[in-house]
């Protein structure tokens, strides 16, 4: 079945996802910095630890620069004016 553009986009659903992965997204930074100061005394655990939260700062930047403009024009989209090459995004 083909995807028809007003019957698969929900603008409530959307907000409250965003809502709630935004503040996951808040929390797991602050959890990774938690964990980084309680191992600050093993010197493996606290490498590995710092990478990790490293990682999730470069998804946070790669979000930011490569997906937030794209969700920023799909907002801007209502079910009754979705662009004909809506597909492509």
């Amino acid at each position: 079945m083909p995807l028809v553009a007003p019957t698969f986009y929900f603008r409530p659903v959307l907000i409250q996802y965003k809502l709630g992965l935004g503040i996951a997204e808040i929390g797991s930074f602050l959890a990774m910095l938690v964990i980084l100061w309680l191992v600050r005394t093993k010197t493996l655990t606290f490498r590995l630890t710092l990478g990790a939260l490293l990682m999730l700062v470069a998804a946070f930047l790669v979000w930011g620069i490569f997906i937030s403009p794209i969700n920023a024009v799909v907002d801007t989209w209502t079910a009754s004016s979705f662009p004909e090459n809506w597909t492509l995004y």
